[in-house]
């Protein structure tokens, strides 16, 4: 299927996934959009450990804003600054 989709592309090894990608994730970051309960549109930011404890880190009014993918790029990377002052965490591409 890889093949068909992207020729030439090789998709990371067993061995790769669980010694260098995997174990260097130590946080996921979830981004939810929804609208309260004055029809306001919010966006939410936040983390969840290896341990499953969860961590809201921020909540973004996006009134007057259209949902773009750069906007919510926007939104992500401002969320990231966020974690690393709040939890002095790293991103790690």
């Amino acid at each position: 299927m890889y093949n068909v989709m992207r020729p030439g592309y090789q998709p990371p090894s067993r061995k790769q996934l669980s010694e260098g990608i995997l174990g260097s994730v130590v946080v996921s970051m979830c981004l939810d959009g929804w609208s309260n309960v004055h029809m306001e549109p919010i966006v939410c930011c936040s983390v969840v450990l290896p341990s499953g404890a969860t961590y809201l880190v921020d909540t973004v009014d996006t009134s007057g804003s259209s949902h773009t993918a750069e906007y919510l790029a926007e939104l992500a990377r401002n969320s990231i600054c966020k974690c690393k002052s709040l939890f002095g965490a790293e991103l790690r591409l």
